[in-house]
């Protein structure tokens, strides 16, 4: 409350809720109240919009991020042989955000040096951790 004795928060859309000449504090006033409610329904309403706003930027950002990621790991594909594993591993990879060697050697039915090898080949960042996992 400021000195006045009115919220601050009863400005609505440049408007005022109370009439200057209320001597009760205007938080507290019955008839005004609809009028608050409606502005504290709005602000909610364009924080959530803004809310929403900003996961879609920052999944669309994401997107961008993974696609790349997939055509600079597609390129390594190239000049591989027909039944290589690597293909497998950049769609296991692309899938989900932390990879293990288990998780490697389980699904592509490989050796643990095998998924190291195809690892080391792709070139993905190592994350720290009590078992070697990999991640974009």
């Amino acid at each position: 409350m400021h000195g006045s004795g009115r919220c601050s928060w009863l400005r609505c859309c440049g408007r005022k809720v109370l009439p200057p000449t209320s001597r009760q504090p205007a938080c507290r006033r019955q008839e005004y109240s609809a009028g608050a409610k409606a502005c504290a329904q709005s602000l909610r309403l364009l924080a959530f919009v803004d809310a929403i706003r900003d996961a879609a930027l920052a999944g669309l950002k994401e997107h961008d991020r993974l696609t790349m990621a997939r055509k600079q790991m597609e390129r390594r594909l190239r000049e591989r042989r027909a039944n290589s594993k690597l293909p497998d591993l950049v769609e296991l990879v692309l899938s989900r955000p932390v990879v293990s060697t288990a998780l490697i050697q389980e699904r592509l039915k490989i050796s643990k040096q095998g998924a190291l090898n195809l690892v080391g080949e792709l070139g993905l960042r190592e994350m720290t951790g009590r078992e070697r996992a990999w991640g974009m």
